[in-house]
Protein backbone atom coordinates (compact mmCIF):
# COMPACT_ATOMS: atom_id res chain seq x y z
CA UNK A 1 0.00 0.00 0.00
CA UNK A 2 1.19 3.52 -0.81
CA UNK A 3 0.51 6.48 1.46
CA UNK A 4 0.76 10.21 0.92
CA UNK A 5 1.47 13.01 3.37
CA UNK A 6 0.31 16.36 1.98
CA UNK A 7 0.97 19.79 3.49
CA UNK A 8 -0.11 23.22 2.33
CA UNK A 9 2.55 25.92 2.56
CA UNK A 10 1.66 29.34 1.21
CA UNK A 11 4.51 31.76 1.92
CA UNK A 12 6.72 33.98 -0.18
CA UNK A 13 9.43 33.39 -1.03
CA UNK A 14 8.76 29.71 -1.58
CA UNK A 15 10.28 27.58 1.19
CA UNK A 16 12.78 24.76 1.16
CA UNK A 17 10.90 21.63 2.23
CA UNK A 18 12.61 18.82 4.17
CA UNK A 19 10.90 15.57 5.22
CA UNK A 20 11.93 13.45 8.24
CA UNK A 21 11.11 9.99 9.57
CA UNK A 22 11.70 9.50 13.31
CA UNK A 23 13.98 12.55 13.28
CA UNK A 24 16.15 11.37 10.37
CA UNK A 25 16.11 13.21 7.04
CA UNK A 26 14.39 11.20 4.30
CA UNK A 27 16.26 10.94 1.02
CA UNK A 28 13.56 11.91 -1.45
CA UNK A 29 13.45 12.05 -5.21
CA UNK A 30 11.06 12.96 -7.99
CA UNK A 31 11.95 9.64 -9.65
CA UNK A 32 8.99 7.26 -9.71
CA UNK A 33 11.31 4.30 -9.05
CA UNK A 34 12.12 5.45 -5.49
CA UNK A 35 10.10 4.45 -2.39
CA UNK A 36 10.06 8.11 -1.27
CA UNK A 37 8.77 10.51 -3.91
CA UNK A 38 8.08 14.21 -3.43
CA UNK A 39 5.96 16.51 -5.54
CA UNK A 40 5.04 20.19 -5.39
CA UNK A 41 1.93 21.80 -6.87
CA UNK A 42 0.93 25.41 -6.16
CA UNK A 43 1.59 25.46 -2.42
CA UNK A 44 0.91 21.75 -1.89
CA UNK A 45 3.88 19.58 -0.99
CA UNK A 46 3.50 15.79 -1.00
CA UNK A 47 5.62 12.93 0.29
CA UNK A 48 4.55 9.56 -1.11
CA UNK A 49 5.85 6.42 0.57
CA UNK A 50 5.46 3.46 -1.74
CA UNK A 51 4.94 -0.09 -0.50
CA UNK A 52 4.61 0.87 3.17
CA UNK A 53 6.14 -1.60 5.60
CA UNK A 54 6.18 -1.99 9.37
CA UNK A 55 9.53 -0.18 9.58
CA UNK A 56 7.77 2.92 8.19
CA UNK A 57 5.92 3.21 11.54
CA UNK A 58 6.74 6.31 13.53
CA UNK A 59 6.76 10.07 13.28
CA UNK A 60 6.81 11.73 9.87
CA UNK A 61 7.56 15.43 9.97
CA UNK A 62 8.10 18.19 7.47
CA UNK A 63 10.00 21.45 7.90
CA UNK A 64 9.34 24.46 5.66
CA UNK A 65 12.12 27.06 5.78
CA UNK A 66 12.72 30.34 3.97
CA UNK A 67 14.65 33.55 4.73
CA UNK A 68 11.95 34.70 7.18
CA UNK A 69 11.90 31.61 9.37
CA UNK A 70 10.67 28.05 9.56
CA UNK A 71 7.71 25.97 10.67
CA UNK A 72 7.07 22.26 10.99
CA UNK A 73 4.26 19.76 11.05
CA UNK A 74 4.27 16.22 12.48
CA UNK A 75 2.13 13.12 12.06
CA UNK A 76 2.30 9.57 13.34
CA UNK A 77 2.28 6.79 10.77
CA UNK A 78 1.04 3.39 11.93
CA UNK A 79 1.28 0.55 9.41
CA UNK A 80 -0.80 -2.52 10.30
CA UNK A 81 -0.95 -5.83 8.51
CA UNK A 82 -4.24 -7.70 8.09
Amino acid sequence: MNIKHVVSVTVHPAPEITWYHNGLKIKTTVDDESRYVTTRETGLYTLEIKSCQADDNGEVSVVAKNCYGEDQCKATLSVQRE
